[in-house]
């Protein structure tokens, strides 16, 4: 995976094979975060904020309460990409 650094992505969902979908819903909102935005490393393994989640079998998007907190700081979710399916992510252009 590439990102081309022409666009910042704003939301990122990954379809994982299983069909669950965790969705990182604003990706800005972790600019300040150790490990920034949306990250894929070479084996395409990704790394994200979680904080909206959604089962297969449901209709409705559930928040992941624990994604920020005052005490463990910001929780980044590890997705090896032997689970992934598919990732979607919404972007803008950056202004030069």
């Amino acid at each position: 995976m590439q990102q081309d650094t022409g666009i910042w992505p704003t939301q990122a969902v990954v379809i994982l094979m299983d069909g669950t979908k965790p969705c990182c819903y604003a990706v800005l909102d972790f600019k300040d975060a150790a490990v920034r935005l949306f990250e894929a490393d070479q084996f395409n393994n990704l790394a994200l904020y979680v904080n909206l989640k959604k089962k297969p079998d449901r209709e409705d998007w559930r928040t992941v309460e624990s994604v920020r907190s005052d005490s463990w700081r910001d929780n980044l979710t590890y997705i090896p990409s032997r689970e992934v399916r598919q990732v979607e992510v919404r972007h803008l252009k950056k202004k030069r």
